[in-house]
């Protein structure tokens, strides 16, 4: 059972380096496909640059979900890794023994990477584990659920709302990696606009209310 990593990237061109360079040294995965998103740094540039990853390229910003489905279209294992552009602390012995454990487990159906270097407030909410960018699923079950109506940055949720409606077995494993801080990676009024928006995407897909008793009834294992 083998595995192809998605990367969507949008603006990261001084951080995608490092996160290519984790991923390149982890031996059981089998591809890379980066999405550049319309970025207007020089990320596409930078990916130009690694000849070992598949590059895809919009030639404007479509949001996360439309990246994910263009890199899905080029994916031909049975696992898809999901994993952000700016991931800090990763570690491919993580990652090898994630997709290890996933690859020999018929009956685990979902593998969410939980860092356990978020704060408080994110634990709170459980936006650590129901959130995350990180996780690892068939690629079958990917593509029926983006056949749905989503958009911008309801895949999360999305993903977690099928696997909840199909009684799917969820696991979730302790990650050393972190996203940045969006306040102190691009200023307040830089982040805010985006924040609202992601704000007002999750509550958009299924309902204030959905959200919240998907929220209460997501349920994972961990290994």
């Amino acid at each position: 059972m083998s595995t192809t990593c998605l990367i969507p990237v949008y603006n990261e061109g001084p951080r995608i380096r490092y996160v290519i360079s984790q991923l390149l040294q982890v031996p059981n995965l089998d591809k890379i496909i980066v999405i550049n998103d319309g970025s207007s740094d020089n990320s596409f540039q930078v990916l130009t640059q690694y000849p070992h990853i598949t590059l895809l390229n919009h030639p404007v910003n479509l949001g996360k979900t439309a990246a994910i489905r263009t890199g899905l279209a080029n994916v031909k294992t049975t696992n898809v890794l999901l994993f952000d552009s700016d991931i800090d602390f990763v570690d491919p012995g993580e990652i090898s023994r994630s997709i290890t454990f996933f690859t020999t487990h018929a009956s685990a159906h979902m593998l969410v990477y939980r860092t356990f270097r978020d704060k408080w407030p994110q634990k709170l909410v459980r936006a650590d584990l129901v959130l995350s960018g990180e996780r690892l699923l068939r690629t079958a079950d990917l593509n029926i659920i983006l056949h749905e109506q989503i958009e911008g940055f309801q895949l999360e949720i999305a993903i977690n709302h099928y696997f909840l409606h199909h009684h799917k077995n969820i696991f979730w494993m302790s990650f050393s990696g972190l996203s940045p801080n969006k306040l102190h990676k691009l200023g307040l009024l830089r982040c805010l606009i985006p924040e609202l928006n992601m704000v007002y995407d999750l509550f958009r897909y299924r309902g204030l209310l959905s959200y919240f008793i998907d929220l209460i009834r997501f349920r994972a294992t961990q290994i």
